[in-house]
């Protein structure tokens, strides 16, 4: 693998690694925090989650889709937004999940940018839910 590709692959974003440095710090603080505090825990893993994954799942889709663009134009041209200000630009985002093309790629920067931005897309959902799931921890946990 060039030196080129293992740079880039090691300097993206690790969607995992930051939704459980969140998660935790958000446990931590339901649980250890002052009482008066724990109300702000939902909105300060809302303010951190579902915008930075919704941000790095827009850039990783588009990132994804120009290399998918000039790496395989036809598959690019079969999953393209026909609409909007992306039109012939992005794919569209939900053929992640649903198009088994996408399994088939065998270029490796291809490969590492779909799963990249499948996982970004599956921890914006996640994250989402997960505010949920910390807003009622803030309001059992102390009373």
């Amino acid at each position: 693998m060039p030196v080129e590709i293992q740079l880039s692959m090691k300097t993206k974003f690790n969607p995992r690694k930051y939704y459980l440095t969140l998660l935790i710090l958000s446990i931590i603080w339901v649980t250890l925090g002052p009482n008066y505090y724990n109300n702000y825990s939902p909105f300060i893993f809302f303010i951190f989650g579902v915008p930075i994954f919704g941000y790095h799942s827009f850039s990783s889709v588009t990132s994804f889709s120009s290399q998918l663009k000039v790496k395989e134009p036809e598959l690019f041209r079969i999953n393209k937004i026909d609409y909007g200000n992306s039109k012939d630009e992005m794919i569209n985002g939900m053929n992640l999940f649903n198009n088994p093309d996408f399994e088939k790629l065998t270029d490796k920067e291809l490969v590492y940018s779909f799963r990249n931005s499948k996982s970004c897309y599956n921890y914006t959902i996640l994250s989402f839910f997960s505010i949920i799931i910390i807003a009622i921890m803030s309001i059992y946990i102390k009373y």
